[in-house]
């Protein structure tokens, strides 16, 4: 059986794609799971709010819906919140732990990720993450990352080609969003910091 993780920033949306590109190879596992339905709960698990700041700024926030995350978890599909580029939000992520809990208790043999980024911030963190669970008897698949299994040669070139890369754009975002905050904080009400409707 295929677990599925996913994680949901608060700044941008960006999981609708990931929800059916996991879905679609998750299907094929035989699992019998009813994937009509973990389509309807992915669909609605993500919630949109407006939030305007003291200066008057309007932005879009994106929230994982905490009451549908818990019924998905219970099928091994892992809606986490978090926040793009922020070292503290990456290192708090119960759902991460608890699918590795679940991983441990061999709930299913293999977690999808859309990209080797969604596992963790930096090179090492994803390299001992994927070790962890190989040692459980899980593979990680990241559907859109060209890997191979972590105990082969060419695997282990693979995946720290992939994690180094996954740390870069951590790095880079993480950079993007101290910018646009130090410029978002300096703009005028309504101005170009904030995402207008």
């Amino acid at each position: 059986m295929d677990a599925l993780y996913f994680r949901v920033s608060s700044d941008q949306q960006t999981t609708e794609n990931q929800f059916e590109d996991l879905v679609r190879v998750a299907e094929k596992d035989g699992s019998g799971r009813d994937w009509g339905n973990v389509r309807k709960q992915l669909s609605e698990c993500v919630r949109e709010e407006e939030i305007t700041s003291a200066s008057g700024n309007v932005r879009t926030v994106f929230w994982a819906d905490p009451d549908i995350v818990q019924e998905l978890v219970a099928q091994s599909v892992y809606v986490e919140q978090g926040k793009s580029g922020r070292t503290k939000a990456r290192k708090r992520r119960p759902l991460f732990e608890q699918m590795k809990r679940d991983a441990a208790m061999r709930r299913f043999d293999r977690v999808l990720i859309w990209k080797v980024a969604r596992i963790g911030g930096d090179m090492r963190e994803v390299i001992s993450t994927v070790y962890e669970l190989a040692d459980m008897g899980v593979t990680v698949l990241p559907v859109k990352s060209e890997t191979g299994p972590i105990n082969s040669i060419m695997g282990k070139l693979l995946w720290a080609i992939q994690a180094w890369f996954a740390e870069f754009e951590n790095e880079e975002r993480s950079e993007a969003i101290r910018a646009t905050e130090l410029v978002s904080d300096r703009a005028p009400p309504g101005g170009f910091g904030a995402r207008e409707n």
